[in-house]
């Protein structure tokens, strides 16, 4: 097997909801920094402390991009905050995937909506045709996962296992090919 190496970053849509948390943390650190100047006088200096790191911590959190890297049939998928912080969400040896397919292919919805034990969604944030949902069954557990892989992660993936992934390559996208 030839080794294989691909990366892939998403940025999650900075949707209007976004926005609408940072402005309420804002005016919640406001509002909590003035109640501690009246209640806690002596104290206000390490309050308003506390407050304002706990905003900017909480701030830098609402901003995300996944980082899907695949490597000879492993998948693993990072969250980055704020372009500073990164968490591994999952780390996934391909064979474990049950299925995976676009989120919009109507015979597998009932397998998509069913009841799983972890959901972890790695995606933009918006179903659209890029979308694809994987489960997978991993420690006992069944995992759903929202992601969204180009081209170049399926092709890899098409050839590990070809049975479980249930795409074509785009026939627009093979006539270039051909040209």
């Amino acid at each position: 097997m030839d080794n294989t190496f691909i990366e892939q970053m998403v940025k999650q849509e900075n949707k209007s909801k976004n926005i609408l948390i940072k402005i309420g943390l804002i005016v919640l650190a406001i509002v909590l920094s003035i109640a501690g100047l009246f209640i806690l006088k002596t104290f206000f200096p390490v309050v308003f402390v506390v407050i304002c790191f706990g905003t900017w911590f909480l701030i830098r959190r609402i901003d995300k991009e996944y980082e899907y890297i695949y490597t000879d049939g492993n998948l693993d998928i990072d969250c980055i905050y704020h372009r500073s912080m990164r968490k591994r969400m999952v780390s996934l040896d391909c064979k474990l995937f049950q299925i995976i397919a676009r989120a919009d292919e109507p015979q597998y919805q009932a397998k998509f909506n069913a009841k799983y034990d972890k959901v972890l969604n790695a995606g933009s944030g918006a179903v659209n045709s890029k979308t694809f949902i994987g489960i997978a069954k991993k420690d006992e557990k069944t995992l759903k996962l929202i992601f969204e892989p180009d081209e170049r992660i399926l092709e890899s993936m098409k050839k590990y296992i070809p049975r479980t992934l249930v795409w074509k390559k785009p026939i627009s996208d093979s006539l270039k090919d051909v040209r």
